[in-house]
């Protein structure tokens, strides 16, 4: 499995410490109080299967209940064959309701389309409601991408 983050203007000073803010701008509790847009593109592909599927909808679970809802917005994406936005980029009122409703996202078997995920993570941010936020976008990945090129002009 393959976790890729692309962190843009967050309080990130290393993968592990996502919610962890700088000294200078952190809480008693060390959660990020900054706002965060956080959409995590998961891949449903054949070489993920299903079983391994529920592993990861059960990894990303533990990784948002890591968050404070109150600062962080949160989507997903489900990527096979193509970009599914199970999840639109919005708040939820508690983790308890955010962790069922991506309990809720199924396996969906496909291809791994890595290159429209990532336009599909760009479309989500464009289309959500804009505030000043931190974009984070998290890739999990079962394996290589089969993305599809086209040659120059067409």
């Amino acid at each position: 499995m393959v976790i890729l983050a692309l962190f843009f203007n967050t309080c990130v000073d290393a993968p592990r410490n996502l919610v962890k803010r700088e000294a200078q701008n952190s809480s008693d509790s060390g959660i990020c109080q900054k706002p965060v847009d956080l959409v995590l593109a998961l891949d449903s592909s054949e070489s993920v299967g299903a079983e391994n599927w529920m592993k990861m909808i059960n990894a990303t679970i533990k990784f948002v209940n890591q968050f404070d809802v109150r600062y962080t917005r949160f989507g997903l994406i489900q990527f096979h064959s193509s970009p599914e936005v199970p999840i639109v980029l919005s708040s939820f009122p508690d983790n308890k309701t955010l962790s069922e409703t991506i309990a809720k996202v199924y396996y969906k078997a496909g291809s791994t389309r890595t290159d429209l995920a990532a336009m599909k993570v760009v479309e989500v941010f464009k289309a959500a409601s804009h505030r000043k936020a931190s974009k984070v976008a998290v890739f999990i990945l079962g394996g290589l991408s089969t993305d599809v090129y086209v040659s120059q002009g067409q």
